[in-house]
């Protein structure tokens, strides 16, 4: 499933063409929220390991930067965010900001703003992703835990599930094990749901060129179907 079946933009006009065009699918002010550790990264970057992870480019999950990139292009860079949990200050968010501004040069790579990278303490509550999904009006994210998601539909602390309803927008679950059984998912934000397993699943929501033939993992319209099915597996 390789990027280049058709051909790219390659000049800087066509590709702000390009993005326009598939800026046309989304509803204005739509915007998007990206985890780092998990998702723009093969693994959990808050795994304690001797691994000098930040200076190895190969850090990058298979797609991400350039599926990053292509985010850029859909959304315009203005609401395009990569939002992770770290402590503040601490050891992990500088090995996070050197690899992605020092190894890997994030922003003139994928032409992300450097402004638009946050960090905040936990997954959840008061310093947690759903707060800040409020203060950007998020209508996607794409996290690997579901703890995540639910925080920006449906935080009580902040969160931007009117934003998501509004504009129609998806919580992506990159995720690689289990789909999660019924009880877990908040039936609310069900309809908004989609569990991925790579990259080009992800952009295949937006029409990207040369993924016309990704299917979503999980589908609105076979969800129920699937969450049925693991609820009689599990009955079984």
């Amino acid at each position: 499933q390789g990027y280049n079946r058709r051909r790219q933009p390659s000049t800087l006009e066509e590709k702000v063409a390009a993005g326009q065009d598939r800026r046309k699918q989304l509803s204005p002010g739509s915007r998007i929220g990206v985890d780092v550790g998990g998702v723009l990264t093969k693994r959990m970057n808050d795994v304690a390991n001797d691994t000098p992870w930040e200076n190895n480019i190969g850090h990058a999950g298979p797609g991400a930067l350039e599926g990053l990139a292509r985010l850029v292009q859909v959304f315009g860079p203005e609401n395009v965010f990569l939002v992770s949990k770290v402590h503040l200050g601490g050891t992990m968010q500088q090995r996070t900001e050197h690899w992605l501004h020092e190894t890997c040069r994030v922003c003139s790579r994928t032409g992300l703003l450097r402004d638009n990278i946050e960090f905040c303490e936990t997954r959840s509550g008061p310093q947690g992703k759903g707060v800040v999904a409020q203060r950007l009006h998020l209508s996607h994210f794409i996290d690997d835990n579901l703890e995540v998601l639910e925080a920006v539909f449906a935080d009580p602390w902040g969160n931007s599930g009117r934003d998501v309803r509004d504009h129609n927008g998806r919580l992506f679950h990159f995720i690689r094990g289990r789909l999660p059984s019924p009880e877990e998912l908040n039936a609310s934000l069900r309809p908004f749901y989609s569990s991925v397993s790579a990259w080009p699943v992800i952009l295949s929501h937006f029409g990207s060129p040369g993924e016309d033939n990704v299917k979503p993992k999980v589908s609105r319209e076979l969800f129920s179907a699937a969450m049925e099915k693991l609820s009689m597996s599990d009955e079984a």
